[in-house]
């Protein structure tokens, strides 16, 4: 029999909820975006198919199925290839926000931002909704239910990751509350079956497959010790500096440390791996994306972290090479302030009005009023906002900086700049995931003696990260981002690690 004949198939559907900032890709950037979420004809943002085909399949062999299973199942070309035996719909997003993100490269050298390496994307805000359609054709006339169906439903129950940057944090996509993955069967097997099946089919019971991952996670609580922050790529108008803040619902924000700047700590593991073999990080002469990737092709520290594809000139044309690129094996999460606010709260603290906007108080009957009579300070506004949002003092407060003239002494003329920094306590814990099959693949040849080296490069980097030495997101050459970590790492092991 054809593997595409089939007599019994089945339908799965599950109600899910992004639980972290989703980036997927559309159409080729315009303005100042380069990468747009994907949008259907009805400028709706959406999953598409393709996107979830992709992500099903490389999950499944965590599943219980093996690559030749997965093959039969998704299909393949050549010799004895066919289509696939999953149908994946596209996934509308509802009650989507798009926010944006910028990311830039950091060149080892210098420190400062790398010439060329710097993009904006939109992302979907968490807290976005769809409904995942999926359906499989069971060749032969089987009544049991297939290990592909109890695979899939336990992927979908563990939750998936999609899209672009899921070792940053973003894309994760979990069941909604209370929800459960439904599974209906649909059989051809005899007229009565039939004509069950054209009613909707009927809803069977299935056994969700476990997880069998080769996973290592790291649960850390973190603080931090003076302000932390990720700079928004937009400026305010009284403040020059704005944090960046993230969908946790559709009208509720949280300030958020993107997984970008946990795995900004690559750096340091650079650092540590250069440093036993003697080595520097080559310079950036000409501002080509090869430059940059060549000082990121650190021994161990590219099999952890990853390495993007190379290219040619800065404008990205150019060959990439498939040898030199890989997702890492690491994952870091995204981190939120547990206190949140609205979105209208948000914006009436970005949007405060500057001084100069404020009219002066009238002048009195007496005469003018004093200069500074009835003009509030330049930050006044920003100071209602922020205690209007439900801040206490102390949480989340403007502070000014001026750069100082070195041949007076003075404040530089113009040099005059503003930042909302945000001392919250209260945040998520940064979660740490090593995958040990994607670290295996990764260092190839040399996993049976690279591994264990691979994994103390990282728990070293972890350690240092927990006592203090590691800054994390914006001005950290300014007094911002010391964080310390007060209780104790929380390692959760799912094997027995070959190291």
């Amino acid at each position: 029999m054809s593997p595409r004949s089939a007599l019994v198939r089945y339908h799965i559907e599950a109600a899910m909820v992004l639980t972290a900032p989703l980036a997927i890709a559309g159409a080729a950037g315009t303005g100042s975006i380069d990468h747009p979420v994907a949008r259907n004809g009805a400028g709706q943002p959406y999953l598409p198919g393709t996107s979830l085909a992709g992500a099903l399949r490389a999950g499944l062999p965590d599943f219980g199925l093996t690559e030749a299973e997965v093959d039969k199942l998704c299909g393949g070309s050549g010799e004895g290839g066919h289509a696939s035996l999953l149908w994946v719909e596209d996934a509308t997003l509802a009650a989507a926000v798009i926010e944006e993100r910028t990311g830039v490269g950091i060149d080892r050298v210098t420190g400062a931002a790398a010439p060329a390496i710097l993009y904006n994307r939109e992302v979907v805000g968490a807290g976005a909704t769809t409904r995942i359609r999926l359906r499989v054709d069971a060749p032969g006339a089987t009544t049991e239910t297939p290990p592909a169906v109890n695979a899939l439903a336990g992927l979908l129950t563990a939750g998936l990751t999609i899209g672009s940057g899921t070792t940053k944090g973003l894309g994760r996509i979990e069941l909604a509350d209370d929800e459960t993955v439904e599974v209906r069967r649909l059989s051809f097997l005899s007229r009565s079956e039939t004509l069950e099946a054209l009613r909707g089919g009927s809803r069977i019971e299935a056994a969700p497959t476990d997880r069998t991952a080769e996973v290592m996670r790291f649960t850390i609580q973190w603080q931090p010790v003076g302000p932390v922050m990720v700079r928004a790529n937009a400026d305010g108008n009284a403040i020059d500096d704005l944090p960046l803040v993230t969908h946790v619902a559709p009208e509720r924000l949280a300030f958020a440390i993107p997984g970008s700047s946990f795995k900004g700590v690559r750096a340091h593991a650079e650092k540590i791996v250069r440093t036993v073999l003697g080595t520097d990080a080559t310079s950036i002469s000409t501002g080509r994306h090869d430059e940059f990737n060549q000082q990121l092709d650190v021994p161990l520290v590219h099999a952890l972290f990853g390495r993007p594809a190379a290219q040619g000139p800065a404008d990205g044309s150019g060959k990439a090479s498939a040898a030199d690129q890989g997702k890492g094996a690491v994952r870091f999460s995204e981190a939120r302030s547990s206190s949140t606010f609205s979105r209208g709260a948000w914006l009436a603290i970005a949007d405060a009005a500057r001084a100069k906007d404020v009219p002066r108080a009238p002048a009195t009957a007496t005469g003018a009023a004093h200069p500074d009579d009835g003009v509030p300070s330049e930050l006044d506004a920003v100071v209602r906002a922020v205690a209007t949002a439900g801040f206490r003092q102390g949480e989340v407060e403007p502070g000014m900086h001026v750069a100082i003239d070195r041949w007076t002494g003075g404040a530089s003329e113009s040099a005059l700049f503003s930042s909302l920094e945000v001392r919250l306590q209260d945040w998520t814990p940064l979660i740490i995931e090593l995958d040990a099959a994607r670290l295996t693949r990764r260092l190839g040849g040399q996993a049976q003696t690279a591994f264990g080296a691979a994994v103390f490069l990282l728990l070293l980097t972890i350690r240092d990260f927990a006592d203090g030495w590691i800054p994390i997101g914006f001005a950290v050459n300014r007094g911002y981002g010391s964080v310390c970590c007060p209780e104790p790492i929380v390692l959760d092991i799912s094997c027995e690690f070959p190291c």
